[in-house]
């Protein structure tokens, strides 16, 4: 190491060139291998955001599809001479048990990773839950009171009553564990991942605020900048631009904390495209991609600077409105869903289809000091009033 003495002696010499050159050199070494660490850290982020809002999302659908298939049954039971309802109810099986075998085994056409999360393999596969075997049964269940003859198949059927209580509690709880499994998996995946870049940008700035006073003052502002490209990157969703789950929630978090403390009216906003996967189907991933797009800048064209907006699942929005009571937030949800109903979505040229029109589900509640203990309280809440409206038809809010 270079004593203070030598150091200065250097500084003095008539002909630094050489010295300067090589911390130059040096310099740019350091900060070129450190900028791309950054960068694929950048890129990792962004590919962990995608999977986990994938992977989040089937879970997620997992439980809407268990609890809609229960009211095919109850229908087929009811009138059990109704092919079209038995068909429906064949084909929202297959469905769930594609899904269930793509998020215990992975599946490359759903992009989901072969490796279950540790808190989901317990969900899973370990004592009390057992959700793989509670799913199997049930999907072996319906496929039974399928196979049974119209005449033979009732309301008092013993397959019938098994199938339908084990749906409406014991799986319904399973899998709401199991999404929350994933929450848990993905927010600890996000911390580290951020932890490693935030490494990443003060190693950074660290060898340039040293390399700066001889040679690099001129270039703090440029990194400065960058870092602060890194930190947006990491909190921003890349296919709408706008938050993503993690910063979405960590917004909601800050802001729930300081409605507590201040008894301040705060609303929850859950949104859900309605029927976005038949887009997919229909017409391609690239129209559900200028879909979300265009969707989501229309709903953050509806809300105030102060209002937060994020993407936490595959089509589903959340917003928050801080200092909001709930009779102003229905003028907001009135606002987004006349926005999206009224307006045509413009497709890239080569689409089966020109223009989409989309409309949302949206479930809604209010902060309550006395049921809300924690956030998810209160995101348990606003998801329950979005299942009543996709439930009562779509295209409409409903509050809990």
């Amino acid at each position: 190491m270079i004593k203070i003495q030598t150091f200065l002696q250097i500084l003095t010499m008539k002909k630094p060139i050489k010295v300067l050159t090589v911390g130059y050199i040096v310099a740019l070494t350091l900060i070129a291998g450190m900028s791309l660490g950054a960068h694929f850290v950048v890129e990792h982020v962004i590919t962990e955001q995608e999977s986990v809002a994938r992977v989040i999302g089937y879970a997620g659908r997992q439980d809407t599809l268990s609890q809609r298939s229960t009211l095919y049954l109850s229908k087929l039971a009811a009138n059990p001479h109704d092919d079209i309802t038995r068909q429906n109810l064949s084909a929202m099986i297959d469905i769930l048990e594609q899904s269930h075998e793509g998020l215990t085994m992975g599946s490359k056409t759903m992009r989901i990773p072969s490796a279950l999360p540790s808190n989901a393999y317990r969900v899973y596969f370990e004592e009390p839950e057992k959700l793989n075997d509670k799913m199997r049964d049930y999907i072996s269940n319906v496929r039974e009171i399928l196979a049974l003859p119209a005449e033979e198949l009732h309301e008092g059927h013993e397959l019938y009553i098994r199938a339908y209580s084990f749906a409406v509690v014991p799986l319904h709880e399973s899998l709401k564990l199991a999404v929350k499994a994933y929450e848990r998996d993905a927010d600890r995946r996000m911390n580290n991942l951020v932890g490693v870049q935030q490494i990443a940008i003060i190693s950074i700035l660290m060898v340039i605020l040293i390399e700066a006073f001889l040679i690099f003052r001129p270039l703090v502002d440029k990194v400065r900048a960058y870092s602060e490209t890194l930190e947006k990157l990491a909190s921003t969703d890349p296919m709408t631009g706008i938050a993503n789950r993690w910063a979405f929630y960590q917004a909601v978090h800050k802001e729930f904390k300081r409605a507590k403390r201040h008894d301040r009216a705060t609303t929850l906003m859950v949104l859900d495209l309605d029927h976005f996967k038949s887009v997919n189907d229909t017409y391609g991933h690239q129209a559900g991609d200028e879909v979300l797009k265009s969707s989501a800048k229309m709903i953050g064209d509806s809300l105030r600077s102060e209002d937060t907006f994020g993407r936490v699942g595959g089509e589903e929005f959340a917003v928050l409105l801080p200092e909001t009571s709930i009779d102003q937030a229905k003028i907001v949800a009135d606002k987004i869903l006349h926005m999206l109903r009224d307006n045509a979505i413009a497709l890239k040229a080569g689409s089966d289809k020109e223009t989409l029109h989309v409309t949302s589900s949206i479930g809604m509640a209010q902060f309550n000091a006395e049921e809300d203990v924690n956030v998810e309280d209160l995101f348990q809440r606003a998801d329950k009033a979005l299942y009543k409206a996709k439930d009562a038809g779509r295209d409409r809010y409903v509050i809990e």
